[in-house]
This record gives structure tokens, sequence and C-alpha cells, in this order.
């Protein structure tokens, strides 16, 4: 719904209850709509902004309106560090098992090493002759 129906809604007394989120910015609106049959329809509505006067009317026209902060739906900062924190540990705990079960059992560190030194090439006799 446009902002500047929504305001025409409110002056016809339509509106029942507004919810207010972002700083003001969107609406979110319990409004009859006579297109519908009278139901009641919630709509967002993108505000310019919250203006003193928007307020003024809404207390005037005695709507039921809440502003809403956008850390209620948060939840425990506890539950969300073990969230963020779940995956990387399982990730890293079954790199690290893997590779203790393809190296048999020596480690990542002694894995490497023994394939490095397989990998590692040999000098050749003309580059050591040439230091000579």
């Amino acid at each position: 719904m446009s902002y500047s129906r929504f305001l025409e809604y409110l002056d016809k007394g339509r509106v029942n209850k507004v919810d207010l989120y972002e700083n003001g910015t969107i609406a979110i609106v319990e409004a009859v709509s006579p297109e519908l049959g009278n139901r009641i329809q919630r709509v967002r509505v993108q505000l310019p902004g919250l203006s003193q006067e928007l307020l003024q009317k809404l207390r005037a026209k005695n709507i039921d309106f809440a502003a809403h902060n956008a850390q209620e739906d948060q939840g425990s900062p506890l539950l969300n560090l073990i969230g963020n924190l779940a995956f990387p540990v399982i990730l890293i705990g079954g790199l690290f098992l893997l590779s203790r079960r393809s190296s048999g059992g020596g480690g990542l560190v002694v894995g490497l090493a023994s394939r490095f030194r397989s990998v590692s090439p040999k000098p050749s006799s003309r580059w050591s002759q040439t230091l000579v």
C-alpha cells in the first residue's frame, strides 16, 4: 500500500492498528478494506520517516500503534554463539579425523611431510657439476 493510500485510509477511519519497524520507516497496518468486503487486511507501508504529525493523527484517531525494536527477535546471545560456532567446529573435527584415518594415525603434519618427500625433486648431476 502506498503512503498516500495509507493516509487516505487513516482519514476515513479504516485503520485499526499500526506496527512501526526499522526506526519508523516501515509500518504494518491493519485496515478494513471496502474492496475486499470490509475484511481486515494487513499490509506493509513504506513511510518517509516517522513524523510527529503522523503520530498526532494516530493518537487523535485513537488508533493502537506500537514501535518495535529490531533487537526484540534476536533470541538468546548464548544460543547465537553456539549456533555460529557449531558448523566450524564440526568441519574442523571432521577434517582432523579424516586426515588421521588417511595417514595411518600419524596425524596431519606427518602425513604431509611424507607426501612432500616423495614429490620433492632430486638434484640433477649436471647442476652439481656446474657448482664444482
